[in-house]
Parts: C-alpha cells; sequence; structure tokens
C-alpha cells in the first residue's frame, strides 16, 4: 500500500534529487530509455542532458544486435540491442546497457531512417516503428508486387519466362521521407528491393507497392537505391546505374534511363563488397560509393572444436564519385568526378537512408573521425562471409580497417542475424518524438 504524504507536505521534484543520485540512474539506462525519460517534460530533458553527457545523444551510433540465443544455446526473441557510440574512443566504445526493444520482436530491421526503422516480421509483413516511442505505421504487403509471394522473411519469385519459382533473400527497405505525426500518419516515401531483381515504391496511404520497370541491360540485380531530385536512382551489383521519374512511375510505369558510367569505380581483379548511392551533404549531386577489397582463407573453428576453411571479406577501401544529374543528361560519363575529401564531414552508409556527420578531430583511438567512410552491410541475411560489422575508410591517409560490433559469431549456416544500422540519439520533447 502505498504512504500518503502528511499534510502540508510536497514530494521533491524528480529534477530535483542529488546530481550523484541522477547520474547513478542514468548511467544504467540505454540510450532509449533515457531519451523516453528525458520526453517527459523540458526540465527532466535537462537534467537527463547534463546528468551523463556521455550517452552519444547527437552524435552517430551504429545500432548492432548484441544476442541471438540464450545461455543454453536456444533461440532467443527478445534481441536486445547495442548502440556503439562512434564519437568515443575504441577503449571507451565498448556497447553499455543493452536494450531491449519490445516492438522488435519476431522482426528483423530492413532500412531506417532517424528514429524510424523499417522492419519485416516473419510472414514477411513490413512496418516502420519509431525506435523511441514504439508508434508504428503499416507498410504494403510484399504480395501486392506481381510476381512476389511472401515466405517467412524471405519471398518467393515466380519467373514467366521460365515457369520456375525461386525462393530469395529479402534485401532493403529504402526510408526515404518518414511519417510526420507520432501515430504514423502523414506522408512517407519507401523504396524497395524485395529481391535481388525487383524494386517498388510506395507512399503513405499507398494501399499496394508500385513495381518499377526493370532495364533491359539489368543482369544481376539491384545492391542500393536513393531518391533525387524527383528521381529514384538504383545501383546493380555490376556498379551500373538506373534512374526513375518518380512522378511518371505510379501512373504510367516508365522505362528507367541508364546512368552513364563513373570511370575508374572498380580496377580489374578486385573484388567489391557492396555498392551504395547517396545524395551530397548539401544534397546537389549523386554520391556512388563502390566498397573493395578481397577473399583470402581462414581457418574457422566450429562449435564442436572442429575446424574448416572458408574465404572471408578484407576491405581495402571505398571510392566515391558524385555527379550533378541536371548536367550529366545526355553525357557519356566524364561528368561523374573523383570524391576525394570530405572535408570536416563522416559519411555513414549501409541499410539505412545515408547519414551525414560533421565530427572533429580526435585522438587517434577515437572510432569516428572527419574525412571517412563508413560502410555497414545492407542486405538482410546478406554476406555471411565477413567477420566485421563495418568498413573503416580514411580518404585523408588511405587507410582501411574492420570493426566488429555485434557479440554474434558470423556462419555461413546461421542467417538469423540482424545486419547494424546507423542512427543518431536524439533528446526529444513529445511534441517532436516522432520524427
Amino acid at each position: 500500500m502505498a504512504t500518503r504524504m502528511p499534510p502540508g507536505k510536497r514530494s521533491r521534484p524528480w529534477a530535483d534529487l542529488p546530481t550523484e543520485l541522477v547520474d547513478a540512474v542514468v548511467a544504467h539506462l540505454d540510450v532509449f530509455s533515457a531519451a523516453r525519460l528525458a520526453a517527459v517534460r523540458a526540465p527532466w530533458a535537462r537534467t537527463v542532458a547534463t546528468a551523463k553527457p556521455s550517452l552519444p545523444f547527437g552524435r552517430p551510433c551504429l545500432l548492432a544486435s548484441h544476442e541471438f540465443h540464450d545461455s543454453d544455446g536456444e533461440d532467443n526473441d527478445d534481441y536486445t540491442f547495442d548502440a556503439l557510440d562512434l564519437g568515443a574512443a575504441d577503449g571507451e566504445a565498448a556497447p553499455r546497457a543493452p536494450a531491449v526493444i519490445e516492438a522488435f520482436r519476431d522482426r528483423f530491421w530492413v532500412g531506417g531512417r532517424g528514429a524510424w526503422l523499417a522492419a519485416v516480421d516473419e510472414d514477411c509483413n513490413a512496418q516502420l516503428l519509431n525506435l523511441y516511442t514504439g508508434d508504428h505505421v503499416g507498410l504494403p504487403a510484399v504480395s501486392t508486387i506481381p510476381g512476389v509471394e511472401p515466405s517467412g522473411y524471405r519471398c518467393k519469385v515466380r519467373h514467366v519466362t521460365r515457369q520456375d519459382t525461386y525462393t530469395y533473400t529479402f534485401r532493403k527497405i529504402v526510408v526515404c521521407d518518414t511519417p510526420s505525426a507520432p501515430s504514423g500518419a502523414g506522408a512517407y516515401l519507401a523504396v524497395t528491393i524485395v529481391t535481388s531483381l525487383i524494386l517498388a515504391v510506395a507512399r503513405g496511404g499507398d494501399r499496394s507497392w508500385t513495381a518499377l520497370k526493370n532495364h533491359r541491360d539489368l543482369m544481376a540485380g539491384y545492391d542500393d537505391a536513393v531518391v533525387h531530385k524527383g528521381r529514384v536512382f538504383v545501383v546493380d551489383v555490376a556498379g551500373r546505374v538506373f534512374a526513375w521519374d518518380l512522378l511518371r512511375a505510379a501512373c504510367s510505369n516508365p522505362d528507367p534511363e541508364r546512368v552513364p558510367a563513373a570511370p575508374g569505380a572498380t580496377s580489374y581483379g578486385e573484388s567489391v563488397y557492396q555498392w551504395n548511392l547517396a545524395e551530397s551533404a548539401d544534397g546537389r549531386r549523386l554520391i556512388l560509393a563502390c566498397t573493395h577489397g578481397r577473399y583470402a582463407r581462414h581457418e574457422k573453428r566450429g562449435r564442436n572444436d572442429s575446424t574448416k576453411t572458408v574465404h572471408r571479406f578484407r576491405g581495402d577501401g571505398v571510392r566515391l564519385h558524385e555527379l550533378d544529374v541536371d548536367d550529366a543528361a545526355g553525357g557519356d560519363g566524364r561528368r561523374w568526378r573523383r570524391v576525394t575529401s570530405l572535408g570536416d564531414r563522416a559519411l555513414f552508409l549501409g541499410a539505412n537512408w545515408p547519414l551525414w556527420a560533421t565530427v572533429s578531430r580526435g585522438p587517434p583511438g577515437q572510432v569516428a573521425q572527419p574525412n571517412c567512410v563508413y560502410v555497414a552491410p545492407a542486405a538482410l541475411f546478406g554476406y555471411p562471409d565477413k567477420d566485421f560489422d563495418v568498413v573503416a575508410y580514411d580518404l585523408g591517409d588511405g587507410s582501411c580497417r574492420q570493426i566488429k560490433v555485434s557479440a554474434a559469431d558470423r556462419d555461413e549456416d546461421d542467417d538469423g542475424f540482424v545486419i547494424p544500422i546507423w542512427f543518431t540519439p536524439t533528446l526529444q520533447m513529445r511534441s517532436q518524438r516522432a520524427s
């Protein structure tokens, strides 16, 4: 039974608690719980912000899966996630206070922007979920795309010409514009790569995805997509870029445009890990990123102490090119320009909408540095032939390194891992919490 306060006595406001006690409380909170606490009222937000400045609010972070199994090895549906603060030094960057996000029970995220992540469940139903509030908005069913049939977290696609059905991995959902209200109402724009060969787009209020017609030159499937200056730009696994007019796509299903290739994006004999697209920091130009490297033999110890030889990818670097699409019409590719410096900015690429951040030059051990590109995998269940979460490339000195965040041990036979995703934690009031 609760104890009643004596007449004339008032309880002390939470914000009046001793600083040391507030620090102790916040120190045990993950970044999402701290943000929800701060969203209650303005004094609480100020207290949280000053109580534990080491929380990575306003700094780029990598959200990665922390655990996939119980201690006895059984599957655990209550996934926990770590937010790695890239603004901290290596020695201080160990994930702290892993968060259990109830909204992601039995779901895998496949894309995101800001506080909103796109996720699919075991029936391949897709939603946009808000990390802080748990608000969600349903996306059209993937079954509304002609020829696509859900199959768990994957999709079955029937090839008309071959009269066969194949099962593909669900690739990603590019969240271009996010819902503008806490309830998930309002406009959103998403582009989905349902399988490597199928591309579709949906806006808020759509009952179905609008499939985009493939270019006749498409052979190997799509790697990434971005909406830039009213057009959907997509890069395939060979580095070829295609474009669709967004306004015409919904009504006339136009043929896509083949964008001239970027010269020097790849070199003969090297392996390409991933292609990514982004907008420049000022939004004026299209950015094409090629993460390249090599495969080397690696001895892997199995769960029963047996060993086997596998091939692991090792990143050598990231090449960036930019294109002013307004001036490139009819060009032959010479309008692409090699990007050799990002100044005081860093670019974060992966399954999420590309993230730019201004980063101060820190000590050598600091994870995030200016003039660097950070690339995380961008395909659900993809890239089992790696043992890292991020390729970090410094455009200044040409150095490249691999960063591992997740506690999961990759295995070619185990596809149950959540791909890392970039985001920037923010302290939000309730009126702003869905942005």
